[in-house]
């Protein structure tokens, strides 16, 4: 099946997520101010922190020994069980992290102070945790189309949930209703699980050391991701605040924000039908050259008409997707769409790092990537205000970009 084809599904489950994150971003865009876009921005960023380790990481994981052709059933339910009993120890890492900053967390979101948003944060957690984890159970199996149609119920019950909560005006409920409402069906993802009868088999997590151990490096991957690029953009985010303020950091996130759907979408495509392929041929060289190649030359020639696209496109994007008190960020989108083609260029090699399971390669290239950019964030910020935000992130990707190249040379020129 060639990877078009095979992306179909894949797809179909992208534009329905995509199009869902776009009207609620846009409900609250057009009920709330920019200063109450740039705090959604920052409690989704929030998120992220805490769901990066069981997305990128443990599932990860989980996608590539399962989908491993080497691998026995045991080993595989093993997989399966030993990555729900990671999940739930980081869920709980997270419940201990918000505990610990509630002042902080209730001063910026939740500004009434009620103990129930609390309860609520730590149940969206909780639901998305195992609604990732069951879903890339279905990507493991490559059962794509309940894959498709788990994600186009739970999305829309979502969308429709969040949205009239925007209506009623009640900000930090709508932040709660945004995290929540995507994973009200993670049961359907359980009750396939079930029964494949998967949960059934006893896990000794000392007699399946190596089962931990495998997964152990994806977490270590993931842990560099989010503290290379979640907490990084976080605490970005809140320099912005401080020296812009909440308007200014509000216009530029809605610039990235829009940058955020598409290359999720890139993303989510290359999750689900790339990355298990790229998991299944990484032992063989040929394989895994003639697979990368076809890829590239299949999605760039997508890539850059569609970024060209965005650009002129920029004042209109803004009208439809947010309002039109965002149309003074139209002059921040020519140096975010070249940081862009650059950002998801290096995706598609970025990902075979993950495949390969070279850790300290992909950790390593994650620190000197969040050192740039931070260093360039507060440079390019003192010569050029807000734009400067955009130049630095055009910067950190070009030369990510250059470095990935090195490393990958032989797959790409040989």
């Amino acid at each position: 099946m060639s990877f078009l084809r095979s992306s179909l599904w894949a797809a179909l489950v992208v534009i329905v997520r995509s199009l869902t994150s776009i009207l609620i971003s846009r409900e609250i865009a057009r009920n709330f101010l920019p200063a109450h876009f740039a705090v959604f921005s920052h409690f989704q960023n929030l998120l992220s922190i805490f769901l990066t380790v069981p997305t990128d990481g443990i599932n990860r994981g989980l996608v590539k020994y399962f989908s491993d052709l080497n691998s026995d059933g045991i080993i595989r339910k093993k997989i399966i069980v030993g990555s729900l009993i990671l999940n739930l120890f980081v869920f709980l890492f997270a419940v201990i992290c918000i505990l610990i900053f509630n002042d902080y967390i209730s001063k910026l979101f939740f500004q009434d102070g009620k103990p129930s948003w609390f309860f609520l944060l730590f149940l969206a957690l909780l639901l998305q945790t195992l609604n990732y984890y069951a879903l890339s159970f279905l990507l493991a199996k490559q059962q794509l189309k309940t894959y498709f149609w788990v994600n186009v119920c739970g999305s829309v019950i979502g969308m429709f949930l969040v949205v009239y909560i925007v209506n009623l005006k009640i900000f930090s409920l709508a932040l709660i209703a945004t995290a929540i409402g995507p994973s009200l069906l993670f049961f359907v993802g359980f009750v396939l699980i079930i029964k494949e009868d998967l949960l059934k088999v006893k896990f000794s997590p000392v007699k399946d050391f190596k089962v931990l151990k495998d997964l152990g490096g994806f977490i270590l991957m993931a842990l560099s991701v989010v503290i290379f690029g979640r907490v990084t953009d976080f605490f970005v985010r809140e320099y912005s605040l401080s020296v812009f303020g909440f308007h200014q950091t509000g216009l530029w996130q809605s610039v990235v924000k829009f940058s955020e759907y598409y290359f999720a979408a890139f993303t989510s495509i290359l999750g689900m039908v790339y990355y298990p392929k790229i998991s299944a041929v990484v032992n063989f060289p040929e394989q895994l050259r003639d697979h990368i190649r076809s890829v590239i030359k299949t999605l760039i020639p997508i890539i850059l008409p569609g970024l060209v696209s965005v650009y002129f496109l920029r004042e209109y994007i803004l009208l439809v997707f947010f309002d039109e008190k965002f149309l003074p960020a139209s002059s921040l989108f020519s140096f975010q769409v070249i940081g862009d083609f650059f950002k998801m260029t290096s995706y598609m090699l970025g990902v075979v790092l993950v495949a390969q399971a070279r850790i300290r390669l992909f950790i390593f290239v994650q620190a000197v990537s969040a050192l740039m950019y931070i260093v360039l964030i507060y440079i390019s910020s003192l010569y050029w205000g807000v734009e400067g935000l955009v130049i630095a992130n055009t910067i950190r990707f070009f030369l990510y970009f250059i470095l990935i190249c090195i490393l990958f040379r032989k797959i790409l020129w040989k």
